[in-house]
């Protein structure tokens, strides 16, 4: 079986440079990523535990990870169309790495299985998640994580015009 998809194409090819993608944790279930160059989308289907984790816990991030490396201020958006999961803790959207291990820190804007966006951080590696929310929204819609120095805030949007932050946090993240 299949773990969850954020279902964005059905025109697969390989991802273009300078994306790339890896399993993180790892997963119990290896995910994969394709690209669709006729709509510039992305297909990814994952399985795995969770990018939320309790302190008490110390469980490291279990996630099928599209991304390429940048540095400096920047924005990433991601329009999702559909999210298609049997998981209840599982997610989709953008998130901004320290590292390609479990316990490094990161800072995620994404949706739940109920349809809410949600900001996810570890600001320090190993530690809980860091969380806030906002309404459930209906696909289509967008996410966003802006980072400017060691400032980061994650954003979403019904139209990809109109934004509404949901929080920000300070991470002393290198680059």
């Amino acid at each position: 079986t299949t773990g969850p998809s954020a279902q964005l194409s059905t025109l697969p090819t390989s991802l273009p440079v300078p994306w790339r993608h890896t399993d993180i944790g790892p997963p119990s279930t290896r995910g994969s990523a394709v690209y669709d160059p006729v709509n510039d989308t992305f297909t990814i289907e994952a399985a795995g535990r969770d990018i939320f984790t309790f302190a008490s816990l110390n469980q490291p991030d279990e996630v099928h990870y599209v991304y390429q490396p940048i540095a400096g201020d920047f924005v990433i958006t991601a329009r999702l169309d559909s999210f298609n999961t049997p998981q209840n803790w599982a997610k989709a959207g953008v998130m901004i790495r320290s590292g390609l291990d479990g316990n490094d820190l990161q800072f995620s804007t994404v949706i739940g299985k109920a349809s809410n966006a949600q900001l996810l951080a570890r600001p320090t590696p190993g530690a809980g998640s860091w969380h806030r929310e906002a309404p459930i929204l209906q696909t289509p819609f967008w996410v966003r994580a802006i980072r400017v120095g060691d400032f980061f805030s994650g954003a979403y949007s019904s139209d990809g015009v109109h934004w509404q932050t949901i929080s920000s946090r300070t991470i002393a993240m290198d680059e």
